[in-house]
């Protein structure tokens, strides 16, 4: 599991120096190990987007919905993708 932060840090950095589809790369490697990780998905499915890859993007956001229905933030943004 620590593997993952190592994931997502990895990821948030690489987003910060806008080279986005490296981030992309390193979360769908932290979603290998922990895919049931709605945040995970979440923050995938907003950078997807940003980037220009829709359908993997709201894919992602349905994802994170689905795991947390309660967060209403997950389901709203779902639903705006």
């Amino acid at each position: 599991p620590r593997f993952v932060i190592a994931w997502s840090n990895r990821a948030n950095v690489l987003e910060q120096l806008g080279d986005d589809e490296q981030a992309l790369a390193a979360y769908r490697k932290a979603l290998e190990i922990s895919p049931l990780d709605a945040k995970l998905w979440f923050l995938s499915g907003v950078l997807a987007l940003e980037s220009g890859h829709w359908a993997s993007g709201q894919n992602a956001l349905a994802q994170a919905a689905q795991i947390e229905p309660q967060n209403a933030l997950f389901g709203a943004i779902h639903g705006f993708a």
